[in-house]
């Protein structure tokens, strides 16, 4: 487990909505504060990686950490609903997003 408020890098990436958006790389690193809070931590993620709109209201990702659950996050207006209460992390970290319709 890393320290409190260390910056570190994590690799994000997502599934694809469309066939249109199969033509473009999702796969991106952010470097971001820490934090054991998985809310805290997805607003940060989210901070510096895009997600895009989904047009709907029904529409969820499941993120995953390292290929843990670790959030469900709901709609557009990016309702949080943690699946874990705390993260601990790796040297190497992925963040997941993963489409649910």
């Amino acid at each position: 487990m890393l320290e409190k408020d260390l910056f570190i890098n994590i690799i994000v990436d997502r599934e694809s909505v469309t066939a249109s958006d199969d033509l473009e790389e999702h796969k991106k690193t952010v470097e971001i504060k820490t934090s054991a809070n998985p809310v805290i931590f997805i607003k940060r993620v989210l901070e510096k990686y895009k997600m895009p709109t989904i047009l709907g209201k029904k529409h969820s990702w499941n993120c995953f950490l390292n290929e843990n659950l670790i959030i469900v996050i709901k709609g557009n207006n990016f309702e949080f609903n943690p699946v874990v209460k705390s993260l601990s992390f790796q040297k190497i970290n992925k963040v997941f997003f993963s489409y649910i319709p």
